[in-house]
């Protein structure tokens, strides 16, 4: 992507990208196109497993693992290091283009999208590629495709419709065989009937085929009606209401309010305040946030692993309690629009129980009165700027936060009544309100703002952290999975994967290294940008499954919390600071399995060089009964084991540095004691307990196991 921003710039271009925003409603079942992706995964994992991995990895890329959504935010902070512009669309990213290149003022001066975009009226030139080496473009005229198809406007939309576009099935029934299925053949079927609606009508006596009699008016509708965010008012509204009809219309009609569907809300959503979309539009929320408001459905789909029985509890946990996070996320957000959004039902529809659905209490009294409890932050830029000086710190984040409420004397000060006459108007003062909020609403601290256990332990790791280690995100995620019950040794599901410890030794050996994976996993592993070359396993991709659904409910609670003080007028609502905002909080992407993968590769090569992992043990851990040949074998298996791995992650920058890295996650290199065991242990001390024993003695195997593990800096 760099490379192809500097060719632009390079070449004159100044690019102005356009994302989807809000989905309009669903013209397919949920998981209609999902089931299909988890069965190519589910047989991708199969090949791999036996060794076909050319054929698994394609199996993987045509499952399509990563979607736009993944990456918004790696995307939107690339653009604002770039001063690359780029809006979010109210819905569809077509419409808000094509009004960007139809506006009197021509925002842009050409559209490069999908072929869809000819949909629209008005539209002529699109174009469809671009070598950046030959510095050339591939582009289609519509007024050409029309006249070599002998079509007109209206009926190359039903055509297209009718052929089916992205998001919506084609018509399966056309009187031709799949073999001979071409867009000109539809073409010339619509054609022959003079309009999409009189050739489907020629179906009307075929009960299969009447459901795709209303999706075809709902799309169409969708098309001529899109609904676009205006420039210089703010408002959304339909296209056709903005913009003068195209100059290829043979009535010349201007279209007025009055021709707009009355029932545009069914198609698309109900209406939000305009704000809502202009902060959408300009990065501060994701469309995730809105969507299952809008749509009254929340769809969890299927992990890239697939599914185990724990997962699906979890799944429910982080969403259906009155106090769970999703739930509260949308609470956060219904209860600062007009009164009808709080009543709106939202159900959660799971992949493993899509035939149900399970209902959302965003309005219930309890998640109400839980939401309306952190309406006593709003501490002034005063105390923040005194904060990051008492903390030595430049960056509000987590630990400033956790700091400046670590004792109670600094939580009283946080304490501050909203004061109508003096809101909270810097960026720092949203951020650090935004993110207190959020640590009470996750009972990390309480209604008088003090230190929860888990704030306390999850507090002290963080100050054990190197800087530069960027441990903060990691060391949260860990204690809301421990307090989860999802970062254990034990198996998840009913059955083994592949990918796990691979030595000969006892179980308690590979079930205390299978905890240090798991671990070390949550943390993203640094490497070069483009394919992940290096091996793969599915029993950290099973446990990453836990982390990616825990680490993306964070970020939309705190999404959530920053547009409800926004609309709430905690802080002044009027602002172009909005992306800054939403980059300063954290969770902004997932973390990869790779880490994990690196430690097991180094793992189990050591005791395999080594002679066995009792032989590892032994040596390492200074065991009576360790030979100094077993010592300088072990010495000698990591050092080679560490060359080897320069070869087998050519992705990976530094694979010392990085093991290194990922066991000060565990265990500090020094007389410290380890951010995790730090925490684990500050938890188990509490009275009542935190966490279980049986939890905590699993970690103190785990790191009794971990130490002759230890990686040396290479000697220079």
């Amino acid at each position: 992507m760099e490379r192809d921003l500097k060719a632009l710039e390079k070449a004159g271009v100044k690019p102005v990208f356009v994302f989807n925003g809000l989905s309009p409603r669903e013209f397919e079942r949920p998981f209609a196109k999902d089931d299909a992706k988890a069965m190519r995964r589910a047989q991708a994992w199969e090949n791999y497993e036996q060794g076909r991995v050319p054929v698994a990895q394609q199996g993987f890329a045509d499952s399509d693992p990563v979607i736009p959504a993944d990456v918004m935010r790696i995307v939107h902070r690339l653009f604002k290091q770039r001063s690359v512009e780029f809006v979010v669309a109210p819905y569809l990213a077509w419409a808000q283009l094509v009004y960007l290149e139809r506006h009197d003022r021509a925002y842009v001066h050409s559209m490069y999208g999908a072929e869809e975009l000819f949909m629209f009226d008005g539209v002529d030139r699109v174009i469809l590629g671009i070598d950046f080496q030959s510095s050339t473009v591939r582009f289609a005229s519509k007024a050409a495709i029309l006249a070599d198809l002998q079509l007109t406007h209206d009926q190359f939309l039903d055509t297209a419709i009718i052929a089916g576009f992205e998001g919506f099935a084609t018509f399966n029934f056309l009187p031709f065989e799949p073999h001979n299925f071409s867009f000109q053949n539809v073409a010339g079927f619509v054609k022959s009937r003079g309009s999409g609606v009189a050739s489907l009508m020629t179906f009307r006596d075929y009960p299969p085929a009447s459901p795709f009699f209303d999706q075809f008016a709902r799309a169409r509708c969708m098309i001529k009606f899109s609904l676009v965010l205006v420039a210089q008012e703010g408002r959304v509204l339909p296209l056709p209401l903005v913009l003068p009809p195209p100059a290829s219309s043979q009535t010349n009609t201007v279209t007025t309010a009055a021709d707009v569907p009355s029932d545009l809300s069914d198609i698309f959503s109900p209406h939000l305040p305009d704000e809502v979309y202009y902060q959408v539009f300009r990065g501060l929320v994701g469309p995730s946030v809105i969507n299952p408001l809008t749509s009254g459905i929340l769809i969890e789909s299927t992990p890239l692993c697939g599914s185990t029985p724990d997962y699906e509890n979890y799944i429910k946990n982080l969403t259906e309690p009155p106090q769970s996070p999703r739930c509260v996320a949308l609470a956060l957000v219904s209860s600062v629009l007009h009164p009808s959004w709080t009543k709106r039902p939202v159900s959660a529809v799971y992949y493993f129980n899509a035939q149900s659905q399970f209902q959302i209490p965003h309005g219930s009294p309890m998640t109400t009165a839980f939401i309306e409890s952190v309406s006593k932050w709003n501490v002034d830029a005063r105390y923040v700027e005194n904060e990051l000086r008492r903390q030595v710190s430049s960056t509000i984040d987590l630990s400033l936060c956790l700091g400046g409420t670590s004792d109670p004397a600094h939580a009283q000060r946080t304490i501050v009544p909203k004061n109508t006459e003096k809101l909270l108007e810097k960026k720092d003062e949203i951020v650090a309100n935004t993110l207190w909020r959020f640590l009470e609403l996750r009972s990390f601290l309480t209604a008088s703002h003090q230190h929860t256990p888990y704030a306390a332990a999850l507090h002290q790791a963080m100050k054990l952290s190197k800087v530069n280690d960027k441990f903060q995100e990691a060391l949260y995620l860990a204690i809301e999975l421990l307090r989860g019950g999802a970062l254990h040794n034990g198996r998840i599901g009913n059955r083994p994967y592949s990918g796990g410890p691979n030595f000969q030794g006892a179980e308690q050996d590979k079930r205390s290294m299978l905890l240090v994976m798991r671990v070390l996993s949550i943390v993203p592993l640094s490497f070069h940008p483009g394919p992940w070359a290096g091996p793969v396993s599915r029993e950290l991709l099973v446990f990453n499954s836990f982390l990616r659904a825990t680490s993306r409910s964070m970020r939309t609670l705190l999404e959530a919390t920053a547009l409800n003080v926004l609309l709430r007028s905690d802080a002044r609502r009027s602002r172009e600071d909005y992306l800054d905002i939403a980059l300063s909080l954290p969770f902004q992407t997932d973390t990869n399995t790779g880490m994990g993968i690196l430690f097991k590769a180094f793992g189990d090569t050591v005791c395999h060089m080594a002679g066995g992992v009792d032989v590892v043990m032994r040596a390492g851990s200074g065991t009576t009964g360790a030979h100094p040949e077993e010592i300088e074998a072990v010495q000698a298996a990591k050092e080679q084991t560490l060359e080897l791995l320069n070869d087998a992650f050519p992705n990976v920058k530094n694979v010392s540095s990085e093991l290194q890295r990922g066991l000060r996650f565990w265990q500090l290199l020094t007389e410290h004691r380890g951010q995790i065991m730090h925490a684990v242990r500050s938890l188990r001390q509490y009275p009542g307990g935190a966490i279980t024993p049986d939890l905590a003695n699993q970690f103190e195997a785990a790191d009794a196991w971990l130490k002759p593990f230890s990686v040396e800096t290479p000697k220079s």
